[in-house]
C-alpha cells in the first residue's frame, strides 16, 4: 500500500489535484468534473471489516463481492450509470475480464462537462477539411467564432497556444496547434509540465480577440494500466506473495489483478462534454484579426487556471 502512494504521489495534495481537483468552498459536488473510483475486492474483506473507503473529493469506494460470485464484472461496470450524466462512460470492464481467480479490481473513470464562456454560434459551423496528415484529409463540421481569448507563439517548437474559458472563468480548454510543418508528435515529446506551465504564464500570453475555428469531436478511450503503472516501479501490488492491502483488509490474500481506466470528452458548440511551409501562422497586424484554424492534429488540455491543475489531456488527430 505504501508502494501505491509513493507511485501515484497520493501523500502530496499538488499532484492529487491533477486527478481529483474538485473547487474549494463549493457546498454541493461540482456537476462539471467527476472522477470515480471503485476498488473491488472478491471475498477478502472480513464481516466486521467496513465495506467503503469513504468519501472525499476523488469518491473512492471498496466493495466486497462473494467468493462464489462469477458475474460481478456486471456489477463492477453499472456503478457508472448511476453516477455519470447521460451514460457516457459505458462498459468499465470487457466481458470475460473478471474470473475466479480474481481478487481485486480497481477501475478509474473521468466525465467532465462545461459550457464554454461565450460559446460558438451553430449556425457558423461548417464542414471543412481537416489534414489528418500532407496527403489525406477528412471533413469535420468545424465551429467558429471571433472572441477576445489568450493566445500565444512558441517559437521552439513552432506552436501556437489557444486559450478557451469556461463559464465562471476557473476552468480553461488549453489547445496546443503544431505548424503545417511540425508534426504534432514532435510537440508531444518536446512537452513537459515545466515547459508547459512557463508558457501558460500570463506574461507570456496576449489577449486580444481571435478567429477561433475548432472542430466538433468526441474521444473515448480505455486503457488497462497494469503494465504503465508496473514501469513505474508498483509491482508489488499485482503479485499475491508481495502485495500488502492490510489498510483495505487484515486478510493477505488481496492483490490487484486488474486496473481499469476510461476516459470521454465531446467539445460541441455548447461546450466541452467528459473529444506556408516555416511560416508563423497567427497574424500580428493592426489590421489583421489573428486566425487559430485547428484544422491539422493538435493537443489539448482542460485545465483549472488557479493551481494549474490538468484534469485532462488528450490528441485529436482524425475525426
Amino acid at each position: 500500500m505504501a508502494t501505491c502512494c509513493r507511485i501515484l504521489a497520493w501523500g502530496t495534495p499538488g499532484r492529487r489535484s491533477l486527478v481529483g481537483y474538485s473547487p474549494r468552498g463549493r457546498k454541493e459536488w461540482d456537476p462539471t468534473y467527476r472522477v470515480n473510483r471503485q476498488l473491488s475486492a472478491r471475498g477478502c474483506l472480513g464481516d466486521s471489516e467496513p465495506s467503503g473507503l469513504g468519501t472525499d473529493s476523488s469518491r473512492g469506494r471498496a466493495s466486497n463481492y462473494p467468493a462464489q460470485h462469477l458475474h460481478q464484472e456486471t456489477q463492477l461496470a453499472n456503478w457508472s450509470f448511476k453516477i455519470f450524466h447521460a451514460g457516457k462512460i459505458r462498459d468499465l470492464l470487457p466481458a470475460n475480464s473478471v474470473n475466479p481467480t480474481t481478487r481485486l479490481v480497481l477501475v478509474n473513470a473521468i466525465y467532465f462537462k462545461g459550457n464554454w464562456e461565450k460559446q460558438f454560434p451553430k449556425e457558423n459551423t461548417r464542414e471543412r477539411p481537416f489534414r489528418v496528415s500532407k496527403n489525406v484529409e477528412k471533413t469535420v463540421q468545424m465551429m467558429f467564432k471571433k472572441s477576445t481569448c489568450k493566445i500565444t507563439y512558441i517559437g521552439e517548437i513552432s506552436t501556437q497556444i489557444l486559450v478557451l474559458p469556461y463559464v465562471g472563468q476557473e476552468l480553461n480548454m488549453v489547445i496546443l496547434l503544431p505548424s503545417e510543418s511540425t508534426d504534432v508528435y514532435t510537440v508531444e515529446k518536446a512537452l513537459t509540465y515545466e515547459k508547459f506551465v512557463a508558457w501558460m504564464k500570463p506574461d507570456a500570453m496576449d489577449e486580444e480577440e481571435v478567429e477561433v475555428f475548432l472542430p466538433r469531436f468526441t474521444l473515448e478511450e480505455t486503457y488497462d494500466m497494469e503494465c504503465v503503472l508496473q514501469e513505474l516501479g508498483m509491482t508489488d501490488a499485482f503479485e499475491e506473495a508481495q502485495a500488502d492491502f492490510r489498510g483495505m483488509s487484515s486478510q493477505r490474500c488481496l492483490y490487484l489483478s486488474k486496473v481499469v481506466h476510461k476516459s470521454f470528452v465531446e467539445v460541441t458548440e455548447e461546450g466541452t462534454e467528459a473529444a506556408a511551409t516555416g511560416a508563423v501562422v497567427m497574424m500580428r497586424s493592426l489590421s489583421v484579426v489573428p486566425r487559430f484554424c485547428a484544422d491539422r492534429p493538435f493537443l489539448f488540455f482542460i485545465q483549472h487556471g488557479k493551481t494549474g491543475a490538468i484534469l485532462f489531456c488528450g490528441r485529436f488527430c482524425s475525426p
